[in-house]
């Protein structure tokens, strides 16, 4: 999961007293952690299809999260075409939970107006 690309990013970092610059330009995430970051957005997709199809939640909200995925799955293809940075890891970190966080208020605002 992405919090554990962060972590890891936590503990392979640079020294204090180096350059924030260089820092963030020398910095690169490891190719599993883009595979943990493709594979919570392909469980983000997957997740929005369940509850779609078992009428969790609408098939307009399911269009809106799915465009809002899609979305953030370009970002991420552009972003790590050379590497992420810490900067970008957090910043995708923090749209899938973004996209997952909708996913469970559509569901429940759909649960509720049943």
């Amino acid at each position: 999961m992405i919090s554990a690309a962060c972590a890891l990013a936590a503990a392979c970092a640079l020294p204090c007293s180096t350059n924030a610059s260089m820092v963030a330009s020398s910095w690169r995430l490891q190719p599993r952690t883009q595979r943990e970051i493709q594979s919570d957005l392909d469980e983000i997709d997957s997740k929005i299809s369940i509850a779609l199809g078992q009428r969790i939640i609408a098939t307009g909200d399911a269009d809106a999260l799915h465009g809002q995925a899609a979305r953030l799955r370009r970002s991420f293809a552009l972003m790590s075409r050379d590497g992420l940075d810490r900067d970008e890891v957090l910043q995708l970190e923090e749209s899938v939970n973004e996209v997952r966080m909708r996913l469970k208020l559509e569901a429940r605002r759909w649960d509720q107006s049943r």
